[in-house]
């Protein structure tokens, strides 16, 4: 199971990696460091809002799993925000080439380069030898088709399950019009932008979160899209709460623990889950509640905070709705984001309304 970490508390994605059992198949687990998340304030907000460092981020997660897997391993990428892009990307990455082997791995940024620049028509190769002589375009064919004669790669790799949280943006950054306009996105942008977050058929699964609360068009999530003759088993659903609610990067959690369920529920065939595990979660919830303000709020009516301020508020802020975006095979709205969020909570839990059908889209083999 690789990981791809993103904000500063336990966001939802590393709790679910807790909530596995350590019972039965061994379980190897990598921990990425996501962007935006390391430094001062300012080099935060910057790294985080310019997707700085993301490549080397796809390709250290990348490499773990070339060097740990083994044939009949089932691999398992789990991401919140820009990690959510990166355990995506990863997965686009192993669809193009593979996994390489250990020896093909000393090839990497090579391999890593061509795959960069298979859509440019002007590349040309620092090393044109490697990985091999005469290498047509990454994106032809024949190029991973040599890599695996060679036995640099492993072709046709399944990944078992992407469960991602609310992934930022179709290139895993931000848009934020300021830093735009003064050129600091630009060539992150550009950079950015060959890597490919779409589905195919190498991903068995593919579950996402997404907050329904996130008002800043800057944090706009990049939903999936399936495309035509793709086997993929696609749900993604909309929750209650803004970004960091649905990922968790709040000490409230107790929205963020609806989508640790939901998603629990998603990977529970394919893992064995200690359900134990959430209500410890909200336990600890409780306790927060009863310390903080003095009574336990019901479930699904955690507070839903608000970023649009300080260096956050540059991109603006604009109402989301499921209508928004096109609507994906896949995507439907849970019951409780028709309830109420205030900050007071009400004196007894609300009955869950079903979601409008105008908001929805909900194909037979999707349930949240």
């Amino acid at each position: 199971m690789a990981v791809s970490r993103s904000p500063a508390t336990l966001p939802g994605y590393q709790e679910l990696s807790k909530a596995v059992s350590q019972d039965g198949v061994p379980q190897i687990v990598n921990y990425q460091q996501g962007l935006g998340t390391e430094g001062g304030r300012v080099s935060r907000v910057i790294g985080g809002a310019t997707g700085k460092g993301l490549a080397e981020e796809v390709r250290e997660s990348y490499s773990f799993l070339a060097n740990n897997y083994h044939p009949g391993d089932e691999i398992f990428l789990l991401g919140f925000s820009r990690g959510a892009f990166t355990a995506r990307s990863i997965g686009g990455l192993i669809g193009e080439i593979g996994l390489l082997t250990k020896k093909g791995l000393n090839t990497l940024p090579e391999v890593y380069e061509d795959v960069q620049n298979r859509r440019n028509p002007d590349y040309r190769p620092k090393h044109p030898d490697v990985p091999f002589p005469r290498k047509p375009s990454a994106g032809d064919p024949r190029y991973a088709e040599e890599l695996e004669r060679r036995g640099l790669t492993r072709l046709d790799i399944p990944i078992k399950v992407i469960a991602v949280w609310d992934t930022v943006g179709s290139l895993g950054i931000p848009r934020i019009g300021i830093l735009q306009r003064a050129g600091l996105q630009m060539k992150q942008s550009r950079a950015t932008s060959f890597h490919d977050t779409k589905l195919s058929n190498c991903i068995e699964n593919a579950f996402q979160a997404l907050a329904l609360d996130e008002s800043r068009p800057s944090f706009a999530p990049a939903v999936w899209e399936k495309p035509e003759g793709n086997r993929t088993t696609l749900r993604q659903v909309w929750f209650p709460g803004a970004h960091a609610n649905v990922g968790g990067g709040y000490d409230d959690m107790q929205l963020a623990n609806i989508t640790l369920a939901w998603m629990m529920s998603q990977l529970e065939p394919f893992l064995d889950m200690r359900d134990e595990y959430l209500f410890e979660q909200d336990e600890l919830n409780e306790k927060y509640y009863k310390k903080e303000e003095g009574a336990v709020r019901p479930w699904s009516f955690g507070r839903i905070y608000s970023e649009v301020k300080g260096a956050m508020a540059l991109g603006g802020s604009t109402a989301t709705t499921p209508k928004s975006t096109p609507s994906p095979a896949g995507k439907l709205t849970v019951p409780s984001a028709k309830q109420t969020n205030t900050s007071t909570p009400p004196s007894a839990p609300a009955t869950a309304s079903k979601a409008p059908a105008s908001s929805t889209a909900a194909p037979t083999n999707a349930a949240p």
